[in-house]
């Protein structure tokens, strides 16, 4: 029901109560993650001091996600908000738009800190926490 984008996840990573608080009250067998969102997560884990702490911490994160699937089906929304809002003027760095176009196809609820990055895609559910 809900996916988990980066900025989320790195809250958790620093242990962020009022984070750990929100999640506590949902079903943890009601979160997933893109692979987008991993890529960054490895990205940034293998350019910290504390980088053995930090792969832990998305190893044992996968145990309890499921991870979502970039579909075809997402490409072609991806590209359609892409369209309209580049005709908008207000143009979402693709990460974004794809993470977004996944959420989407797979009718997911997508948790976020940082609703600048996603406020303008059409039809996203999202939460900012």
């Amino acid at each position: 029901m809900y996916c988990l984008d980066t900025s989320i996840i790195i809250e958790i990573f620093d242990g962020v109560e009022k984070i750990k608080e929100k999640l506590s009250a949902i079903n943890k067998h009601s979160f997933c993650i893109t692979p987008l969102a991993l890529c960054e997560l490895y990205k940034g884990a293998v350019h910290t001091k504390v980088m053995e702490r930090r792969l832990a911490f998305i190893d044992a994160l996968l145990q309890q996600v499921d991870l979502l699937e970039f579909t075809e089906h997402s490409c072609k929304i991806f590209a359609l908000d892409y369209l309209k809002l580049k005709r908008e003027g207000k143009p979402i760095k693709d990460i974004d738009l794809m993470i977004a176009a996944m959420c989407k196809t797979h009718n997911k609820i997508l948790i976020t800190t940082d609703k600048k990055h996603f406020q303008h895609i059409p039809e996203l559910k999202v939460e900012v926490w």
